[in-house]
């Protein structure tokens, strides 16, 4: 009788899951449809894509000429990617939607000839409550999410949406689209003009209408406060008024704590500002605030601002946008992807909030 040893059986299995592992990684990516959707004058066509390999998936608009030669592929990383219902909005715009949860949903964004993409999600985690914003796009500097700072129905910042529509139909509109293209593209420019790689927001803003907002983040890893006008008309408007305050050395030592504290700044009249560091919560307490820097921004200046408010319900098509019978992925019941299943997060709810000298933009 042949004895095999438990080292020798634990072993096969380790290899067993590391193939399994492999195989699962290496996996071909999903497709929308059986065959590239065309533009509405035949010029291109375009079909999604998108791999489930790891958390972070790639979702990946492809696009072809008309005799159906492949031109090139626009891609965007996003969490557990899922899309759905693939349209043209016009000859140059294409677009999906993903699904992200009951209480979210996501467009991306195409413009088939140039090959820019541009993701947009927003989540409405609870009725009552500003909606969260994250954006990304195909930017050869960072394609990295983009957190935002929001109010109501409106991304501030980076991403300035002052206009986001009232109904699912209006993410489809090519006004919307061009709109959140230009607000992507400007703190795109922004970024590769100041040299930086990415902006991670690690407080809530506080706004004041006469001054405007502050809020604290880490600059390529550095600490700082950041002010912008909350009333700016346009993303231009904005970035040509941002200010970066560098926080001492003691924060960016803080925030390498395990785990770090949390920061607060707020408004003290007069351009002043202080940041206060609260530690992590013990037996259901958070510590009393401790400032732990302070400020004062100069030549600063803002007009009234109201987030364009969460109340009120937003009406529904009960269908998506394409009533196309192509465009359904092959599905189970309950998928998510199934033709005119798109996730509802329009919800009852009213406006809330968010999430030395300065160093110029």
């Amino acid at each position: 009788m042949v004895r095999i040893s438990k080292k020798f059986l634990v072993l096969t299995l380790s290899l067993l899951l590391v193939t399994a592992w492999i195989q699962d990684a290496t996996a071909a990516p999903r497709t929308l449809l059986p065959e590239p959707k065309p533009a509405p004058n035949g010029v291109l066509a375009a079909n999604v894509q998108w791999d489930e390999a790891g958390f972070v998936g790639l979702l990946s608009m492809r696009i072809y000429d008309k005799s159906g030669k492949f031109l090139r592929s626009v891609d965007v990383p996003e969490i557990n990617p899922s899309p759905a219902n693939l349209l043209w909005l016009d000859d140059e715009w294409v677009a999906c939607d993903s699904f992200i949860g009951h209480n979210g949903s996501g467009f991306y964004y195409v413009h088939a000839p140039s090959g820019r993409g541009y993701l947009l999600e927003i989540v409405a985690p609870d009725p009552r409550t500003d909606w969260i914003f994250s954006a990304a796009s195909s930017d050869a500097v960072s394609s990295a999410s983009i957190a935002n700072i929001s109010r109501g129905r409106t991304s501030l910042f980076p991403i300035l949406l002052r206009t986001v529509p009232d109904n699912e139909a209006g993410f489809f509109m090519a006004d919307f689209v061009r709109e959140v293209a230009v607000a992507i593209e400007t703190y795109n420019a922004y970024r590769k003009q100041r040299g930086i790689s990415r902006i991670d927001i690690l407080s809530d803003a506080d706004i004041e209408t006469s001054h405007g907002a502050i809020f604290v983040a880490q600059v390529d890893g550095r600490a700082e406060v950041i002010y912008f006008p909350a009333g700016a008309e346009s993303a231009a408007e904005m970035f040509n008024r941002v200010k970066r305050y560098p926080l001492p050395a003691n924060i960016q030592a803080m925030l390498k704590e395990s785990p770090p504290p949390d920061l607060r700044v707020k408004w003290q009249g007069e351009g002043k500002f202080i940041v206060q560091s609260f530690t992590a919560p013990q037996d259901g307490v958070t510590s009393s605030p401790v400032t732990v820097a302070q400020g004062r921004l100069e030549n600063i200046s803002d007009k009234s601002f109201a987030g364009k408010e969460t109340t009120g319900t937003i009406e529904k098509p009960e269908s998506s946008p394409d009533e196309g019978e192509d465009d359904a992925l092959e599905s189970g019941p309950g998928d998510p992807k199934q033709k005119g299943v798109t996730p509802n997060f329009y919800e009852d709810s009213e406006s809330s909030s968010t999430s030395g000298d300065a160093e110029d933009p």
